[in-house]
């Protein structure tokens, strides 16, 4: 967080948010998709983990609009690749229940 690389908060799995209770994951991701597309000034004030848990304080000052930081389209499109990957090793049947699960949400709701 100290250095303002809000996309790396995307990579966290879910097993190691658990280990780490999600202390402030959560928060951090509400504030990054704030500041999505925003050049930021990043600064790590403090990060204190003496007893097994950290807490970590930063500044970010905003400097303005950089479309290069758009990290909600680089997640998206990191996703819709995993999944496109994902689809290539289903069965059939895996298949049938996904397009019908699919076809249902399309059409009825």
């Amino acid at each position: 967080m100290g250095s303002g690389d809000f996309g790396r908060l995307f990579d966290f799995s879910e097993e190691f948010g658990s280990q780490a209770a999600e202390c402030g994951h959560r928060s951090f991701v509400i504030m990054a998709g704030a500041l999505d597309q925003m050049r930021v000034k990043a600064r790590r004030l403090s990060y204190e983990g003496t007893f097994g848990v950290g807490y970590g304080i930063c500044l970010y000052e905003i400097e303005g609009w950089d479309p290069q930081r758009d990290f909600l389209s680089q997640y998206e499109k990191k996703e819709k690749e995993a999944a496109q990957e994902r689809r290539q090793l289903e069965d059939d049947y895996v298949r049938l229940a996904r397009r019908t699960i699919e076809t249902y949400v399309k059409t009825w709701m």
